[in-house]
């Protein structure tokens, strides 16, 4: 029997998060750097924690280090199930469920009102917010990478028809499909179509199908999201979601760098003014809202600075062991990698 390995794990809005107890000493003075080189470490450990029969497909989680920025609170390494995958630039609904954790947990020290925090990732400093009441959190604010519209109604040509795409470029390239056009609104009902047509997207784009519309370099998203708009009113709109990513892996949460780049196709788009928000439902029923806190230009382009507000629950802890008996013990996939 190995030394066991000690998480914590959280969701947020339903998405999960196994966060690994204990700072990993990784090498590197920068975030990207230490993603590299964990990539190598951290590997077997990844696999292990998130892969059945411990976790599942659609399994996240977290390695801790050191912070590289002095007012940051930690550093963080998110990851998920899918093979060679490696360690995400940033993770919305993982970002909101380590801050909960912090306070929660004790590792930070906070009191009743709106305390802030400060993770550093791969893609740089993340900021977050998280509301105490009677010393517990209630609500996070998590602020997202600057983010823009980069194309709309681009036509892509699948085995399964055409399909009109708008491209948002947030933190990750992240595509939304109109749901009222396709016929499709996200339901668990029409899951498995959904989930067909999100494979044929992926297909395309990695045929080569879909381009920068810049730079013309083929590119695929990260996330797919199929929206159905509800009820818009003058400074607000309520919509549901299905976000897909990887092989073909739910968000059971909205998503957070989704609602992230929604915030920013929205404004794009003209649909949304700077005062306004939006409520993001998911097909379970769990919710996230956005809005902008401002504009930023980035190497003379502008950006939006979306701003999420979710919440996050832990859900147990755990001792995971490795029998070197267990033929098994290095944990094992069904699904086909992405």
């Amino acid at each position: 029997m190995t030394q066991p390995i000690r998480v914590v794990d959280y969701h947020a809005a339903g998405e999960p998060l196994r966060i690994v107890l204990g700072k990993r000493d990784v090498a590197g003075s920068t975030m990207a750097e230490k993603a590299a080189n964990a990539a190598l470490s951290l590997r077997g450990q990844r696999d292990f924690l998130v892969t059945e029969p411990r976790g599942h497909a659609e399994m996240f989680g977290a390695f801790l280090t050191d912070a590289v920025n002095a007012d940051s609170a930690f550093g963080a390494l998110f990851f998920d199930a899918t093979a060679d995958s490696g360690f995400k630039g940033a993770c919305g609904h993982g970002s909101i469920a380590l801050a909960v954790a912090a306070f929660e947990q004790g590792w930070v020290k906070g009191k009743d009102g709106w305390n802030d925090i400060r993770l550093d990732v791969p893609l740089g400093t993340v900021r977050l917010a998280v509301e105490l009441v009677g010393g517990r959190p209630a609500r996070v604010r998590y602020h997202h990478v600057p983010s823009r519209l980069l194309a709309t109604d681009m036509r892509l040509a699948t085995r399964l028809g055409d399909v009109r795409l708008d491209l948002v470029l947030a933190g990750a390239l992240v595509a939304f499909v109109d749901s009222a056009v396709i016929g499709l609104p996200p339901s668990r009902a029409n899951l498995p179509r959904l989930r067909a047509l999100y494979a044929a997207i992926r297909e395309a784009a990695e045929g080569g199908a879909l381009r920068h519309p810049e730079t013309q370099a083929p590119v695929t998203p990260e996330l797919v999201l199929f929206t159905a708009d509800g009820v818009q009113e003058t400074n607000s709109l309520r919509y549901d979601v299905a976000a897909l990513f990887g092989p073909g892996s739910l968000d059971r949460s909205p998503c957070g760098t989704g609602t992230s780049a929604r915030v920013a196709q929205l404004i794009g788009r003209g649909r949304l003014d700077m005062a306004g928000s939006i409520l993001a439902t998911s097909i379970i029923g769990s919710s996230f809202e956005g809005r902008a806190e401002g504009m930023i230009e980035v190497d003379g382009i502008r950006h939006v600075l979306p701003v999420v507000t979710g919440s996050a629950h832990m859900t147990g802890r755990h001792e995971f062991t490795r029998d070197v008996s267990d033929p098994l013990r290095d944990g094992f996939r069904c699904e086909p990698d992405s």
